[in-house]
């Protein structure tokens, strides 16, 4: 999940090679329609908004895997599952409250 999304923040390239077009790349992590407060607009099955200031892109799968990208912060994040013990938001807290400012 984290190569994949080096790859995303790298406009598609990974190992100096264009895996994913970049047109389509472009299209898919721009907002397509209005989203929802917790996750913000959609793209082609990426979630957009911003968090603790900074923009982000997320791609949000079954059993809470995230890959977050900030693009301004050159940074991917990566969740592998949820707690079943805190909401699904839980790990999105954590980020937002501690990672992110101490990144910018």
């Amino acid at each position: 999940m984290a190569k994949f999304g080096i790859c995303l923040l790298n406009n598609g390239v990974f190992a100096n090679q264009q895996i994913i077009p970049k047109h389509w790349l472009q299209e898919a992590l721009t907002a397509q329609t209005t989203g929802y407060p917790a996750f913000g607009d959609y793209g082609y099955q990426f979630w957009m908004g911003t968090m603790s200031g900074q923009p982000y892109k997320l791609a949000h799968g079954h059993g809470g895997q995230q890959i977050l990208l900030l693009p301004k912060l050159d940074a991917v994040v990566v969740f592998t599952a949820e707690s079943k013990t805190n909401n699904w938001k839980s790990p999105r807290k954590l980020l937002e409250k501690y990672i992110i400012p101490t990144m910018s």
